[in-house]
């Protein structure tokens, strides 16, 4: 099981200036999700070569947030979310713990999921068919 770290974090806020988490800050990738920049933050995580897996892990926390706030707020980016996907498929052993997370999978109530769940359960079924744990 992998954590987010607070070295993570300070890398991510030197690296790509992102806001430094507050003193009584307990989930700052939840925290500082924003809608209105998946493109951005999936464009770093792909591009950028300087960052760690632990910075690519809590990176991709964040995008996934932002991306579940986008669809909430109804301004989602489909061309986003294939970057994402591809993302995740490619990398699924480093986001592992993210998968099983945004999946729910104990959660049967269609109603108490997050909005993002049903597209992680597509990777995640994609991934199993694949043979990949």
């Amino acid at each position: 099981m992998r954590y987010v770290t607070k070295e993570s974090i300070i890398g991510l806020v030197s690296k790509l200036g992102l806001p430094e988490p507050g003193p009584y800050s307990q989930d700052w990738e939840y925290e500082i999700a924003d809608a209105t920049r998946v493109s951005e933050w999936i464009g770093e995580y792909l591009r950028r070569n300087d960052l760690t897996d632990d910075e690519r892990f809590t990176l991709m926390i964040l995008i996934i947030e932002s991306f579940d706030d986008a669809l909430r707020e109804g301004i989602s980016n489909d061309c986003d979310w294939d970057k994402i996907e591809a993302a995740l498929m490619m990398n699924h052993t480093l986001h592992r713990t993210t998968l099983e997370y945004w999946s729910c999978p104990t959660e049967e109530d269609p109603d108490n999921v997050s909005y993002v769940t049903p597209r992680i359960r597509k990777i995640v079924a994609k991934l199993r068919a694949d043979g990949k744990p």
